[in-house]
């Protein structure tokens, strides 16, 4: 779990949660599924790239099944398309590594992922339970 240390120092050194700040805290569940707990507001690119840049760490250490814990989570309305971006592009690199990628209580996405036909690619939960129990045949193997 080295590869979360320093995404908490990645995390402080980058955007403090402040009133309007945003943090993403990774949980390791097992050794190929990690949870990220994501709360605050993005307000920029700067959270896209964040999301981003902790996925691929935890993918890079081994993780293939991502749970993104949304119910804490407001995105500014013009960031929202790069941050689906950014969900489709871990996604891909989940699903092509076996695993699969979940959303917990995606309401910061607002409607974006129904016009965008994405939540059908999704697994989209309201617990992170339920997302967790979901994944249990990938998780698995």
């Amino acid at each position: 779990m080295a590869y979360l240390d320093t995404i908490d120092k990645l995390l402080e050194a980058t955007q403090p949660l402040g009133s309007r700040g945003f943090r993403i805290t990774a949980r390791e569940i097992d050794p190929k599924t990690v949870v990220m707990d994501c709360e605050g507001t993005v307000l920029n690119d700067k959270g896209v790239d964040l999301l981003d840049r902790m996925a691929a760490q935890a993918m890079d250490a081994g993780a293939v099944n991502l749970v993104f814990n949304m119910e804490a989570l407001s995105i500014r309305p013009h960031v929202r398309p790069p941050y689906l971006g950014a969900l489709i592009h871990i996604f891909s690199r989940a699903n092509r590594s076996g695993g699969s990628v979940s959303l917990v209580q995606p309401n910061a996405m607002g409607d974006l992922l129904e016009r965008t036909k994405m939540r059908s690619v999704f697994g989209i939960h309201e617990t992170e339970q339920q997302a967790l129990a979901a994944m249990a045949p990938a998780r698995a193997l």
